[in-house]
């Protein structure tokens, strides 16, 4: 079984979205997920993500202690990944976004147990908050990385913005 202590790296270079140009890390037994997980996708054969495409990243039977960060999702050229999960799935999805933007945009997804919030890695100094009432004054900061957050379903609607 794999057990990971949170200080690994995965290293992805997909040349293409087919065929053998890309990687799928398939666990056959359950994954022990800790701490962080670190993607450095380099591209080869000048391969260029474009938005809407999508690539199953890893498969397992099922997970325990997922991860609490994903590190490396902005390509920061217009283009992040979003995470998309399941109990035996995480798959990116690449989604682009305003560069020259003043303001952050959040990107929201579903994992399993929760919603991932991501934004552009150039606003990693803001703050991320949630409510569950958009009328309220009264915002709670969440725990998040430099440009994301895995947060657990609270069982109410969450809202969430970045505050400077």
């Amino acid at each position: 079984g794999y057990q990971d202590d949170g200080t690994g790296k995965l290293v992805l270079s997909p040349a293409g979205l087919t065929g053998t140009n890309f990687g799928l890390i398939s666990f056959y037994t359950k994954p022990v997920f800790n701490g962080s997980l670190n993607l450095s996708l380099t591209t080869r054969n000048g391969f260029q993500f474009a938005s809407g495409q999508s690539f199953r990243l890893m498969s397992f039977p099922a997970a325990t202690n997922w991860v609490s960060c994903l590190n490396g999702l902005d390509l920061e050229n217009g283009i992040l990944f979003q995470p998309q999960f399941t109990a035996t799935t995480l798959s990116l999805v690449a989604t682009a976004y305003n560069v020259s933007a003043t303001k952050p945009q959040l990107f929201l997804g579903n994992t399993f147990g929760g919603v991932s919030v991501i934004w552009p890695d150039k606003f990693s100094a803001w703050t991320l908050q949630s409510a569950t009432n958009l009328t309220s004054t009264l915002w709670t900061t969440v725990s998040a990385c430099s440009d994301n957050a895995l947060v657990p379903n609270a069982g109410q609607k969450q809202f969430f913005r970045l505050k400077q």
